[in-house]
């Protein structure tokens, strides 16, 4: 099956595995959307803050004849399955499918007008792939159909991470910058620990959190760095100053 890709990053290098699709029989096209200034026509665009938009490559897409479209996650399939919902080529008639990140979690924290906005902007997806099974009823609750939803299980590549004998310096390391992620309850749980805890987020997961002495903030790092991370001894850091949550 002839599949298009739409990606911020190197469809070819994953993320998700897409990168092992070809194997099966699954040939893969790439296209990534372009980020810019809303300037000139915006009617292709989807806004996913005050100044960043992502454009679809619509030209590219049209002549890429694919039987799947796939999406990675909301940012570059939004506008997707808006030109889907108004029957523009390449998407009328082609199945859509989006792997999700957060559209459950935006949906939960979102006041009644946002949620119909959500659930109208990726209404015309053919199948949303959650990695959480308990998202699946909360999509469901906010008017998505229950066969328009399905869970794929969380996995790894294990030989990304295989112990290559290095002695570890790292006793725990704790990686996300997800929307939910709660730092506050887990510095509570492990500031008392006679260890050094390893922390790869974003600020914005800091907000207002007070760092124990005992851990350490490294930021968002490079994926190879993430794995080095877990495999060697990790270089020291500066912590990161917060205030009492």
């Amino acid at each position: 099956m002839r599949t298009l890709v739409l990606h911020a990053g190197d469809h070819t290098a994953g993320p998700y595995g897409i990168d092992l699709l070809p194997g099966p029989g699954f040939p893969v096209t790439g296209i990534r959307p372009r980020v810019a200034g809303c300037h000139g026509s915006c009617g292709t665009s989807w806004s996913t803050g005050p100044t960043r938009w992502w454009t679809c490559p619509q030209g590219r897409a049209r002549g890429a004849e694919r039987e799947l479209v796939l999406g990675l996650l909301e940012p570059v399939t939004a506008l997707a399955a808006q030109l889907k919902r108004r029957d523009v080529p390449p998407y009328a008639g082609t199945p859509l499918v989006m792997i999700s990140c957060w559209l459950a979690e935006w949906i939960r924290r979102a006041d009644p007008d946002r949620r119909r906005a959500l659930v109208r902007r990726f209404s015309a997806l053919d199948l949303i792939l959650t990695l959480s099974r308990n998202q699946i009823d909360i999509l469901v609750d906010a008017g998505f159909r229950a066969d328009q939803v399905a869970a794929i299980p969380f996995g790894c590549a294990p030989e990304l991470f295989t112990d290559d004998g290095t002695e570890r310096a790292i006793d725990v390391l704790a990686a996300g910058f997800d929307h939910g992620r709660d730092y506050g309850t887990f510095f509570r749980g492990v500031r008392d620990l006679r260890t050094t805890v390893h922390v790869l987020c974003q600020d914005a997961n800091l907000a207002g959190i007070r760092v124990p002495d005992n851990v350490v903030v490294h930021g968002v790092v490079p994926f190879d760095e993430y794995r080095a991370m877990l495999r060697h001894p990790a270089e020291p850091a500066a912590r990161i100053a917060g205030t009492e949550d």
